[in-house]
Formats: structure tokens, sequence, C-alpha cells
């Protein structure tokens, strides 16, 4: 069982760049294991805090089924971000290759799949997935507004002169198991910080 990112050119091709991994084909190009950090940017005070989404291929490459799929969902208690997540099913293009729906953008929400808020502790059902058949997994970004909006420049400048430095990390871990008795959990994070900075 392997994550894969989306949105190559075409099945199977190269697509290493987190923030494009947005639906369309499943790559070739593996998400390493424990760097799921790589998908979500950091943010900054002054960063414009628009929702987030990425659609990563979760792919049965081994030779017998994997049932009862389950998705175990841990998290810090201090997280500045909301995360969702949605599992979606491919289509097939006219090669039969796997594709899924793309949107516009990172910032764009998809028009298919039902998400759910994620918070610590929660195990998701995926269901069975036979060999070579893929599943893909929506994971949203949502930032509190309230209490947390951009800072005016001012504000900025008067932070970088007085050296403050504020520290939050965003970290899941996202962790896949099966039936199979021999099977390891896949096991990936996501962070992102938030720090005062003058640009």
């Amino acid at each position: 069982m392997i994550f894969y990112y989306t949105n190559s050119p075409e099945a199977g091709g190269i697509q290493t760049i987190a923030r494009l991994s947005i639906g369309g084909y499943v790559s070739g190009s593996i998400v390493p294991n424990d760097v799921l950090n790589e998908i979500f940017s950091n943010i900054s005070l002054n960063t414009e805090k628009n929702n987030q989404y990425r659609l990563l291929a979760l792919k049965n490459t081994m030779t017998t089924a994997a049932e009862n799929i389950v998705v175990k969902v841990y998290m810090n208690e201090d997280i500045i971000s909301q995360f969702e997540m949605a599992f979606v099913l491919p289509a097939l293009d006219k090669c039969d290759d796997y594709v899924f729906e793309k949107i516009s953008s990172q910032y764009a929400k998809p028009l298919n799949g039902s998400f759910t808020i994620l918070t610590d502790g929660i195990n998701l059902n995926v269901g069975t997935l036979n060999p070579g058949e893929v599943i893909g997994i929506w994971i949203a970004r949502k930032f509190d507004t309230v209490g947390n909006e951009a800072k005016s420049c001012e504000e900025l400048c008067d932070d970088y002169n007085n050296d403050v430095v504020i520290e939050k990390e965003d970290n899941i871990q996202i962790d896949v198991c099966w039936d199979d008795a021999e099977s390891v959990s896949v096991s990936v994070s996501a962070s992102a910080s938030e720090s005062a900075s003058a640009s």
C-alpha cells in the first residue's frame, strides 16, 4: 500500500510537487513515508489564510486484496488549522487508466467527496482495495480566521523590531491499516509552523 501524488501529465508520470497534487492522473511519484509535512507549506502571520486541498492516491501494490482498510488519524492538541478528509473513487479514461476529479487550483474545493472533520483518534473506514486498485484521499486544511487574521504591515514591523516569534504547529499522523496480519501501517505526518515575518 503506497501513497502517490496526483496531477501528472499522464498515468504513472512524474509529479513530485505536493502543492500541485490536486487530482487528475495518478503519478508514479511516491509520497515518502513520514513526509506529508511537505504536503502543506508553512504559513506566516501575514499569510492570507485560504483553504487548501490536496489529493493523494492510495494504491494497493500487493498481490492480494487489502480488506477492511482503516485510516487512523492522530493530531496534536494546539493545531491552528482544521483538517478534513474525503475518500473518492477514480474514473477510467479511454485507455483504462485511473483518473480523478482535478480542481482548478489548490484553493478550489472539489465537487465530489463528502468531507469529514478530523479529530485526534478518529478511525475512518475505507473498505477493500484489490491488487492494483486505487482510492483518492482528499485532505483539506482550513483556517480558523477568528483571532488569526492576517496582520497589518505596521503590526508585522513591530513584531519584527521587537523580535516577536510566535511558533505553532499542525502535526497530524495518518496510519493506514488493513486485515493482513503481516501488513505495516503507512504513517505520514503534516506540519505547519506560524511565525512572525517582516516580509
